[in-house]
């Protein structure tokens, strides 16, 4: 089966990794999918995949990133942190059972704070943490900055 495909006007440099640093982002979508069992935990552990679109920072406005958030009892730490920092809940909200749907979630602001690490030979970005919008001022940092 042939393909045919004018790829004349597609830019890779929008497949470098982000710098180091803290940016406004907006929760644009988010998938419920398993794991594959090739970390510590058992496939087919529930996690939610979250796209995040980078906003207001200069020529990175409309780059995306992902994370996920693993509903594990060893990893809910991250979800709490992730609901919290949208705004939309508290807390208190999460003294107990909290039922949301991840619909409600997206169109959320938040900052969150991007790394790099060296994966197969390759630079790549993670999330390590994401806070409420007014928590941090949110600004690149140096592109050769690599955490560990």
């Amino acid at each position: 089966m042939s393909i045919k495909i004018n790829l004349k006007d597609v830019n890779l440099s929008n497949y470098e990794p982000l710098p180091v640093g803290t940016y406004d982002a907006k929760i644009t979508g988010g998938e419920m999918r398993e794991t594959s069992g090739n970390g510590k935990l058992p496939a087919g552990t529930p996690m939610i995949n979250w796209e995040f679109t980078l906003q207001d920072a200069d020529k990175l406005t409309g780059r995306k990133i992902w994370t996920n958030t693993v509903i594990h009892e060893t990893t809910l730490f991250t979800l709490k942190q992730l609901l919290i920092s949208t705004g939309q809940f508290t807390e208190d909200d999460m003294d107990g059972e909290l039922d949301f749907e991840i619909s409600d979630i997206i169109g959320s602001d938040v900052a969150i704070v991007v790394a790099q690490r060296e994966y197969n030979g390759n630079v790549v970005n993670d999330i390590k943490k994401i806070k409420s919008i007014g928590s941090t001022t949110a600004t690149s940092k140096s592109k050769s900055s690599l955490l560990p």
